[in-house]
């Protein structure tokens, strides 16, 4: 719930969750923060408690800042273990989110999209996400292994 959901500098009409609501006729709440991660002041998982309470679908894209180490002082965010429920480690609060969010929206479809291959050090968070949302049975979408985008290609 990162830039790539917040739409970082465009207009709310430009981005993609405005143009599948649009498509589909539905109603959509963005919750994306430019430069947020899974932990820390703003993380997802101190701040899904303040979505609404009825949503019928929830898409969370994320992982991209937490394996960024230059938003984090030169190192990225410990991937943790799986049975991790610490607010330091992408485990634990995936654990956390997917917990809280499964309580909160029993009823809700949720999926949890990976980061791209932005980078090339995306892969264990990738990894961790689909191991996590494995483990509840959330359904996953490998954005780094199935999307066809990658940041760095170059075209001859």
């Amino acid at each position: 719930m990162d830039s790539f959901v917040k739409g970082y500098t465009l207009k709310d009409t430009e981005t993609w969750l405005y143009k599948i609501a649009q498509r589909n006729n539905i109603i959509y709440y963005n919750y994306g923060i430019n430069g947020n991660d899974l932990n820390g002041e703003n993380g997802v998982a101190l701040r899904f408690s303040d979505m609404i309470d009825e949503l019928d679908y929830i898409v969370v894209l994320m992982g991209h800042n937490d394996a960024n180490p230059d938003l984090h002082n030169g190192i990225a965010v410990s991937i943790g273990l799986d049975e991790d429920t610490a607010l330091f480690t992408f485990k634990g609060v995936l654990n956390i989110l997917i917990n809280g969010l499964l309580n909160k929206y029993h009823m809700s479809k949720i999926l949890f999209l990976s980061s791209f291959n932005r980078k090339g050090i995306e892969l264990p968070y990738v990894e961790a996400i689909g191991e996590i949302c494995e483990k509840y049975s959330v359904n996953f979408y490998n954005n780094y292994k199935s999307s066809r985008v990658a940041f760095k290609i170059i075209l001859s």
